[in-house]
């Protein structure tokens, strides 16, 4: 037996524990952590930087256009309907057809009364609205 001296045992606990090191993975849940991991996957994606005071404010510029322009196409759609509606008023006896079928049923109704009358040989309106008018 060759007696070491405290050089070689300092060199040989060295190799020892370099050994030890290579041999040990890097990390200790290195071994169970697979590729698949989706919240592993996750914290490695790159974090998206923060924008900066003048890209905030040239986003906040195109909102606002984009918000204006909406609410101007809104309104140029509200005027065109109710200049639709108003030219059907003018063009079509009141649009009264357009509305609601109430209305038509009961302007029919009236007309169909006012010709019963009228094949009597009557005055087409009743004597109690012509007086109360």
């Amino acid at each position: 037996m060759t007696i070491m001296t405290k050089v070689q045992k300092i060199r040989f606990i060295i190799y020892i524990i370099l050994i030890f090191v290579l041999l040990n993975p890097v990390h200790i849940n290195a071994q169970s952590r697979s590729i698949d991991d989706e919240k592993h996957m996750k914290s490695q994606k790159r974090k998206i930087p923060k924008p900066s005071r003048e890209e905030k404010r040239i986003m906040k510029i195109e909102k606002t256009t984009i918000k204006n322009n909406s609410k101007k196409k809104k309104k140029a759609e509200k005027e065109h309907k109710k200049a639709v509606k108003k030219y059907n008023k003018n063009v079509s006896g009141g649009g009264k057809d357009l509305v609601d079928n109430k209305k038509t049923y009961k302007r029919m109704k009236k007309s169909k009364r006012e010709a019963k009358r009228i094949n009597k040989g009557k005055n087409h309106v009743h004597w109690t609205k012509r007086i109360f008018k």
